[in-house]
């Protein structure tokens, strides 16, 4: 079993929660979730950010969980709170809001710059 295997199984394992709700949780798909336990993909540094973010650890204490000693680190997790669930879901929340207004600007840009191309080329006929 790969380390990204071990360390998905003894979060799971530490806070009860099922592949959907591990999915749900860490806003990852479930069909990753099981192809990281099948050893079939690895965990993304976003990915691992989430999970130790989830579990109030660092990530260097996430990726420990995937060797022979996980008793202690995971024993350091802890269930999140429902105030630092809404923090976490506020920050992808903010994130996901700032994605899309650069995503808007940047269609404008375009937006602009197609449209002077069309009144050129209307000016040239």
């Amino acid at each position: 079993m790969s380390n990204y295997a071990m360390i998905l199984r003894s979060i799971r394992k530490k806070f009860n929660l099922t592949q959907e709700q591990s999915a749900e949780a860490f806003v990852i798909s479930l069909s990753s979730i099981q192809r990281i336990e099948a050893n079939k993909r690895e965990l993304s540094i976003k990915e691992l950010e989430r999970i130790a973010t989830y579990c109030n650890l660092s990530m260097q204490d996430v990726l420990h969980l995937g060797e022979e000693d996980t008793k202690s680190i995971a024993s350091k997790a802890k269930e999140p709170s429902q105030n630092e669930d809404n923090l976490t879901l506020g920050k992808i929340i903010q994130q996901q809001q700032h994605h899309i207004s650069a995503l808007l600007e940047e269609n404008k840009g375009l937006l602009g710059l197609l449209k002077k191309l069309l009144d050129d080329k209307e000016s040239e006929t």
